[in-house]
């Protein structure tokens, strides 16, 4: 997979390392999906990028909690609460607080999902202008992409690329219902259901 070309930021757009703190501390209220560590000891976590090992004992021990033993289902719910992890903090911190944040040196816990970031860095993204949104873009995607890259499963490339997403759901009704045209697979483990906007409600399908 090519991934977002690199595009050097400047350093004048650098937000202070205390306001990176306080936006993602904040944000953090908003819900499990939304937290990112910042600092601390390094023991107990492993560097994202760098780890296949890191992603494939993520996927084994998802399929292990939802006690399934087919090896897409448990890469694929992996991949969908990841991903919930990297954009839900990414978006929430840039529209709450006008910051990029800068994602470099992100790392996963040991034992299981959870993100940390060794210190707070980021951008303003008003000083960034024109280059915020692809920013934002090349931070989350160059993450998701080690992901992919270190899973024995792989998982589609469509849902690593946001032009190949348009087209791949619609809205529902005047209050903005979503269903998507693709499937997690969630529902396929003992426990799971079909998301409220799975492709295969109300298809029949079990």
């Amino acid at each position: 997979m090519t991934g977002p070309r690199a595009v050097r930021l400047p350093d004048a757009a650098r937000a202070p390392a205390g306001a990176v703190a306080d936006a993602l501390s904040e944000v953090a209220r908003l819900g499990g999906f939304f937290v990112v560590r910042v600092g601390g000891p390094d023991r107990g976590w492993q560097p994202l990028a760098r780890s296949s090992a890191s992603i494939t004992d993520l996927a084994e021990a998802v399929a292990r909690r939802h006690r399934t033993d087919e090896p897409r289902v448990g890469v694929s719910i992996a991949q969908l609460g990841h991903a919930a992890r990297l954009w839900s903090p990414v978006l929430a911190t840039a529209v709450r607080h006008g910051i990029v944040l800068d994602l470099d040196g992100l790392q996963r816990a040991d034992d299981g999902p959870a993100l940390r970031l060794p210190r707070a860095a980021g951008w303003y993204a008003d000083a960034l202008g024109d280059l915020a949104s692809p920013a934002l873009y090349a931070q989350v995607t160059r993450q998701l992409r080690a992901l992919a890259e270190g899973l024995r499963v792989k998982v589609a490339p469509r849902l690593l690329d946001t032009g190949h997403l348009r087209g791949t759901g619609a809205t529902t009704g005047p209050g903005l219902g979503f269903r998507r045209r693709s499937c997690c697979l969630y529902h396929r483990a003992p426990n799971g259901t079909k998301c409220g906007d799975c492709g295969l409600a109300g298809t029949g399908v079990p």
